[in-house]
């Protein structure tokens, strides 16, 4: 027997509209929704809009952006039965959705069309031939603006035409960490990353082909042209406090630090991650563990099941922390180090590497 879907469009609420702009999500995917629960927020030309459920059961939703235009009839989120949904769902039912409409509509001269108004004044704006598009069914605002920065990749010479996308990204720090912030960033697909920055790197130079856009100092312009989001991308050095610094700089400032995880790491479903947590390849986080804001996952390192690490927290590449160790806040725990079940470690910590840790640890305390 068919497993039942129940499919949340975005329906249209205004007569002048085509789109509407996401504006919210109030619920993570795989989370449990009743039927009159509101799911997320538009917005249109006139008015707010709150979508809801109208089902009860389990949600997913479609691959969308804060501030993104979706068009109207797209598939928003489906609930399901049960916490499941099959693997490219959302692109498959898309694909037999355009299979079946029925009617082209001609734009320009071109037929098989739907286009909103945002992307036809865009188009018209930069003179732009439509058939470059005649590989999407549906014309977004956001394909016309991405087929621009294609175009014309020099960010750096004409900001403001590229800064008005939401999910540009910067990177702070230039070394060896920030190149696997890079290649964790690019395989997600969720980011485009604008550039670096690092006082003691030289404008122009680039990090795996991420240019250097300069120092701290114009983060503050960045974020007023709409840049929204950052990665620290520096690592420990034993002093966590300077990734610290950093964090409460760019939240004072505004910046969204995004959760990245490498596609080969292992996060269980029942884990909490909070932002700016980073996640890197051949990591193991287990069910229930709670990983609080800013903390570095390292390579091959496991977090049990139940463990609580604070703010700021570096798991070094190969330490094994066993269920139920809590960390404290601004603490590293070396290489190859393991933490024993149950055990506490205070804030500002520095367990050196290949150490093995049976009793609980007092802040502040270095050991090698």
């Amino acid at each position: 027997m068919e497993t039942k879907f129940h499919h949340i469009k975005i329906n249209k609420q205004s007569v002048s509209d085509d789109a509407y702009v996401l504006k919210r999500i109030f619920f993570e995917n795989g989370d449990k929704v009743n039927s009159n629960d509101i799911i997320a927020s538009l917005e249109s030309s006139k008015a707010a809009i709150d979508l809801e459920a109208g089902e009860e059961g389990y949600i997913f939703f479609n691959t969308f952006k804060i501030d993104e235009e979706i068009l109207i009839g797209t598939i928003f989120a489906v609930i399901t039965p049960s916490n499941s949904l099959p693997i490219n769902y959302f692109e498959q039912i898309t694909k037999k959705l355009t299979e079946e409409i029925p009617a082209p509509i001609k734009i320009n001269g071109t037929d098989n069309k739907n286009i909103s108004k945002q992307a036809q004044s865009l188009i018209d704006e930069n003179k732009i031939d439509i058939s470059v598009f005649e590989d999407k069914p549906f014309i977004r605002k956001e394909d016309v603006q991405s087929y621009l920065d294609k175009k014309d990749n020099s960010y750096l010479k004409n900001p403001p035409n590229i800064y008005s996308k939401s999910n540009l990204i910067v990177i702070i720090g230039g070394g060896g960490h920030a190149k696997m912030c890079i290649d964790i960033i690019r395989q997600m697909g969720t980011y485009q990353i604008l550039g670096i920055i690092d006082p003691k790197l030289p404008v122009g130079a680039d990090c795996l082909g991420v240019p250097v856009l300069g120092e701290d100092k114009i983060l503050e312009d960045l974020y007023s042209q709409g840049v929204k989001n950052a990665v620290i991308a520096i690592g420990s050095l034993n002093n966590l406090s300077i990734r610290s610094k950093i964090y409460e700089s760019l939240k004072k400032t505004g910046f969204y630090l995004p959760i990245i995880i490498h596609p080969k790491a292992i996060v269980e479903p029942s884990a909490q991650l909070e932002e700016g947590t980073q996640v890197m390849a051949g990591a193991i986080i287990g069910s229930a563990a709670i990983i609080e804001s800013n903390c570095i996952i390292n390579s091959g390192s496991i977090v049990s099941h139940d463990c609580h690490l604070y703010n700021n927290v570096h798991i070094a590449p190969g330490a094994i922390l066993a269920g139920l160790v809590k960390v404290g806040s601004n603490s590293i725990i070396g290489m190859g180090s393991t933490i024993y079940i149950n055990v506490t470690i205070g804030e500002g910590v520095v367990i050196g590497n290949g150490a093995n840790i049976f009793h609980n640890i007092a802040s502040g305390t270095f050991i090698k």
